[in-house]
């Protein structure tokens, strides 16, 4: 039998819902792995489900043997039969079952570069280009062709290639996939889409499918792509038992191809009922009100009332109140109308309470992280990171202005010439330099 008391009310309607599609809003901090775990329990235990009908998917390997692994605490004897996995890993599965695919296929990052580089310096100039700057262009391309695959958007897909490649997107792309199909390979992100068509044409094999998973569980679903809710909802086209975990507000992967429009369009076309997990377990209630102050700029949200557990509520000094609240708890919040004055204003902070104290700032990416690091720097402020930072002069377009400096000092070396010869392209061979590096040398041949 589940035990329901360990669970607050929501968490209760939620792991008790019965059939049809539901959507749990899962506020930051609310249990919804714990609710998850439940909820899988109390179909096996109160609703007699068998274990093999279940799919539960999460978006990484980790997070999928995480859920296994909460889930195995709390039932041994039935983990090893309800279907645990990531998107790729499921429909990697459908199709090595369905015997559309043979396993060991996938190409890895190195097989799929060797692939696309004679594609490029056959279509694009790669001439002008050096050896790390034509693997970056291949990485952008990878990059850009996976998008793709994941979204079908062919204009997002465009936008992360160099403005002057974007003409060559559609050619390398149609080359790409000739190359690949002719090794017998598939992209990692290959499998959405063999596996999306393959459960469109094949009618027994979907109905196959739709059977062996009766009930899907879906962990972070504001994650979800276009072409993955299409599948998800081919798969539970006919018992429509999807319990999709999610918020919206956690989105932070459209880069990758995440829309969490998805969300709403899931509600729409399936009319799904909606649960919030409102009470945060994680956070100081002076962390869950400024949150909610800066989360509520953006419109277009599910809205949710949050608050912060009772434990932590009396930890503060009581309710929702200036005088009850601990002073060195509190949070402030300020805006800046230029990034310049919010730099000026964190290493004013950091100046301020250098002495005996120490600080963290957080990012929310690398690149910002970087920038902060340099005026740290500069600034004499001493400060410790994980990750290595980045010198600015060590890309290559610092390097080609140095020796473009170096050439006008009259201190270049013949690496220097040959760096920046064709930078713009001048048609320049690299034998004109012959051993002696100078612009007079150079004349002879020109």
């Amino acid at each position: 039998m589940s035990d329901l008391t360990c669970l607050n009310a929501s968490q209760q309607e939620a792991v008790t819902f019965g059939e049809g599609p539901l959507l749990l809003l899962a506020g930051p901090g609310s249990g919804k792995t714990f609710t998850i775990t439940q909820r899988i329990l109390y179909l096996i235990r109160e609703r007699r489900i068998t274990p093999e009908k279940l799919l539960v998917i999460t978006f990484t390997r980790e997070a999928a043997l995480s859920m296994r692994q909460r889930f195995a605490q709390i039932s041994p004897q039935e983990v090893h039969t309800v279907n645990f996995g990531t998107f790729h890993s499921v429909f990697y599965q459908i199709l090595l079952q369905s015997g559309r695919i043979s396993s060991g296929n996938i190409l890895n990052d190195r097989q799929k570069r060797d692939l696309i580089l004679p594609i490029l310096k056959k279509i694009t100039d790669c001439k002008k280009r050096s050896v790390a700057e034509v693997t970056e262009l291949a990485g952008n391309y990878l990059a850009a062709i996976g998008y793709y695959k994941n979204t079908g958007d062919i204009e997002n897909s465009r936008k992360k290639l160099p403005e002057e490649e974007k003409q060559h997107f559609s050619r390398i792309y149609e080359a790409y996939e000739e190359a690949r199909k002719n090794t017998g390979g598939l992209d990692f992100e290959d499998i959405l889409k063999e596996c999306e068509e393959f459960l469109q044409r094949d009618p027994g094999q979907r109905t196959y499918w739709q059977n062996r998973f009766e009930y899907i569980l879906i962990d972070e679903f504001q994650d979800i792509n276009y072409r993955q809710y299409s599948i998800v909802k081919i798969l539970a086209e006919k018992h429509r038992n999807i319990f999709a975990v999610g918020d919206d507000d956690q989105a932070i992967y459209g880069f990758r191809g995440a829309r969490p429009a998805c969300m709403r369009q899931f509600v729409e076309e399936f009319g799904a009922k909606q649960i919030l997990l409102r009470t945060n377990y994680r956070s100081h209630p002076d962390i869950v009100e400024a949150s909610l102050t800066v989360i509520d700029e953006n419109k277009d949200r599910f809205h949710k009332d949050l608050e912060p557990c009772e434990a932590h509520r009396r930890q503060a000094g009581g309710h929702k109140t200036d005088a009850g609240y601990r002073k060195e708890y509190r949070v402030k919040i300020r805006e800046f109308s230029e990034a310049s004055e919010q730099m000026s204003y964190l290493v004013q902070s950091l100046k301020n309470r250098i002495n005996g104290e120490t600080c963290a700032v957080l990012f929310r990416t690398n690149l910002a992280m970087q920038g902060v690091a340099a005026r740290l720097t500069g600034e004499g402020i001493p400060f410790s990171m994980k990750e290595k930072g980045r010198n600015i002069y060590d890309h290559f377009i610092a390097q080609d202005l140095l020796s473009y400096l170096r050439i006008a000092q009259g201190c270049a070396t013949r690496a220097d010439y040959l760096r920046v010869s064709n930078r713009p392209y001048r048609n320049i061979s690299r034998e004109a330099f012959g051993a002696e590096a100078s612009l007079p040398a150079l004349k002879k041949y020109y």
